[in-house]
């Protein structure tokens, strides 16, 4: 394999969803009260307000990415910086795919907030633990961490300057709300040209918006502190992870309603039923809350987990995705394991035992999300995405690892899978898969899954069962036709069930997804635009390129030299709402809610002999016009030579 040098992406990684191409890592800053001078104004700094931090990142090759978080400030416009995090702690990045993790929530002093700052140590006690996936789909250990001057990575800063009109206003009332995306893929570079010993090359970097687009699911997880069944409420102590002692990073309020499901003591609830039993655990237990902000930035909470369901130093804990299973017997791949005494590992394949109910000690099984069905270790096939709670053992020789899961618990989690639709019946769509939660298809073996060995899981011709959902046109899904590339959610038939192979909760048709564009110039460039306007940018491809100059949808790559002598335009998207435009130089970033003024700054920075080293963006393309409509867009510079 040739070296993944800093101008170039893994292909892998843009079959799994253009995670190298995709927009650089985005610091969201949501504040109510607005950002007008005369707000401001009225901002002193005897008073407070709180500010509400979560993590996130979007999807790459990194497996784990365990990383000392040191401390977290933000920088009020007079230059008072006030740190949120009230202490170091561990924080595994590469977790936070689909879900954003509540990190603290701090009282700090009112006022008009301008940049934000993090700083993360990779020479800690233990060393930052990142895991890649190889050409193979392994996971292999990065032995060499490097920062962007070729020097071992130590202790690094990243900060970010918000837009002049956009800054994060804190005030008395309302929590402002502030997620961190961190976007490893294209904030690092791997060389596998030494597939046993990967080196990473770190060049963080954050850029900043005030509306959370892309919302994901948000999770938060800590010790119980208030139980209001009257109101619906639940407040808990936040604690992101919990092995982190007994510092608290503040508190935040998860409203319920009739509709919010629980898990309970491995028993399922659903409304007052199941926050009553909530509230007779005890006042420090560790509770588990996942759910949604809503357009006033309150968390509302559709699934709680409380009691054993909640496995925080009781038992050791193995998450990841079934690749095979003989009997009682499975193997977990991409395991994150977490130890009862709070040290968290990836490990890349466990061994699993579970047993039936009709054992002396059955493991307890349910499903994420609830429901009145009684559940065995039948339900747990290959493909599934699980979380299992039971004893962990090692064979110090060998390094393998082993989880005896009789006794304990396995909850089923929602599991994603994408293809291309190659058969469509009523109720039924029939895919050639191509992952598995973004693992590689060869990784699983579908052995026992089927009624009959010759009905077992087929990727190639996989079933899914759609039941009653609306595959109309709408906002959202489109109409599903032979040829369409979809994403399913959802949860694999029990083993030796099959066919069908899958049961669908959604399905989502890609077709219309974002395209992700990616350009790289090799030595940067004052000359990477053709011209530039308040709407339009137009790349110059004939300039010396680096490995990227792709368009990436669906799996396929579109190479933009194709269109030559056409050059490609850049536009900001047509549809209503604003994009998300960034300038990334000297290690900070700036960003803008509007092209035009993304544009004219760009156009000072070049005029002042600034150069263009790489563009990275999502949106759509139409190949017709060769335009690009971005979305979000960012251009990465560096100084003139000499400065």
């Amino acid at each position: 394999m040739t070296p993944f040098a800093p101008d170039s992406f893994t292909w892998r990684a843009l079959r799994r969803g253009a995670a190298g191409l995709l927009l650089v890592p985005a610091l969201l800053l949501g504040a109510c009260g607005g950002g007008s001078d005369s707000n401001d104004r009225t901002l002193t700094s005897q008073s407070e307000g709180e500010v509400v931090i979560g993590l996130t990142d979007a999807a790459g090759d990194f497996l784990a990415y365990g990383v000392d978080v040191l401390s977290l400030s933000l920088t009020r416009a007079d230059g008072t910086e006030v740190n949120t995090l009230p202490a170091t702690t561990r924080i595994d990045f590469a977790q936070y795919t689909e879900m954003t993790e509540f990190l603290t929530a701090a009282t700090i002093p009112n006022g008009r907030y301008v940049k934000a700052t993090m700083k993360l140590k990779y020479d800690g006690d233990p060393p930052a633990d990142i895991q890649v996936e190889d050409a193979d789909g392994k996971a292999v250990a990065a032995t060499t961490i490097l920062d962007e001057d070729g020097n071992p990575a130590t202790e690094l800063s990243v900060d970010v300057q918000l837009e002049n009109d956009r800054p994060l206003i804190v005030a008395p009332g309302v929590p402002a709300h502030m997620t961190l995306d961190f976007d490893l893929a294209a904030s690092h570079s791997v060389d596998l040209s030494d597939p046993a010993n990967p080196v990473v090359t770190v060049q963080p970097f954050l850029v900043a918006d005030v509306d959370l687009d892309e919302p994901k699911p948000h999770r938060l997880r800590g010790r119980l502190a208030e139980v209001d069944q009257a109101n619906e409420v639940i407040t808990i102590q936040i604690r992101p992870v919990f092995h982190v002692g007994d510092h608290e990073f503040g508190r935040f309020k998860a409203y319920v309603s009739d509709s919010t499901v629980y898990e309970v003591d491995g028993e399922s609830y659903t409304g007052a039923a199941g926050l009553a039993a909530l509230a007779l655990q005890d006042p420090t237990s560790i509770v588990v809350a996942i759910g949604e902000l809503d357009a006033d930035r309150k968390f509302n909470a559709s699934e709680v987990y409380g009691g054993t369901s909640v496995a925080a130093n009781t038992v050791d804990v193995v998450q990841g995705h079934v690749i095979a299973r003989s009997g009682d017997e499975l193997s977990v791949r991409g395991a994150t394991v977490v130890r009862k005494d709070g040290s968290v590992i990836f490990h890349d394949t466990v061994a699993v035992t579970v047993c039936d109910s009709q054992s002396a000690q059955p493991t307890k099984v349910t499903k994420q999300g609830g429901g009145s069905e009684t559940l065995d270790i039948d339900a747990i096939s290959v493909g599934q995405r699980i979380r299992l709670g039971g004893t962990l053992s090692e064979d110090a020789s060998a390094g393998n690892l082993s989880l005896d899961a009789c006794g304990g618990h396995a909850r089923l989690l929602w599991t994603q899978m994408s293809g291309e639709v190659v058969a469509v019946a009523d109720g039924l769509l029939t895919l050639e898969l191509q992952h598995i939660g973004g693992r590689p298809l060869s990784l699983f073996d579908f052995s026992g899954t089927g009624l009959t060995s010759a009905q077992d899981a087929d990727p190639a011709s996989y079933e899914v069962d759609t039941g009653t959902l609306d595959l109309s046109d709408s906002d959202d899904v489109s109409t599903i036709a032979v040829g369409s590339a979809v994403k399913v959610r959802g949860f694999v038939t029990a083993f030796g069930m099959a066919p069908p192979d899958f049961s669908a909760r959604t399905v989502i048709d890609l077709d219309k997804a974002p395209a992700h564009l990616g350009v790289t110039w090799r030595p940067a460039t004052n000359e990477a635009f053709v011209s530039t306007s308040s709407d339009l940018l137009m790349l110059d491809l004939t300039q010396p390129l680096g490995s990227r100059h792709h368009i990436w949808r669906r799996g396929v790559l579109t190479d933009l030299l194709d269109f030559q002598p056409t050059a490609p335009g850049i536009t900001p998207k047509a549809t209503s709402g604003r994009g998300l435009y960034g300038l990334l130089q000297d290690g900070t970033a700036q960003v803008f809610t509007d092209f035009a003024s993304f544009e004219a700054e760009l156009e000072n920075r070049l005029s002042a002999g600034g150069l263009v080293a790489a563009t990275h963006g999502k949106g759509t393309f139409d190949d017709s016009s060769v335009t690009f409509s971005a979305n979000r867009l960012m251009v990465r510079l560096r100084a003139p030579a000499g400065s």
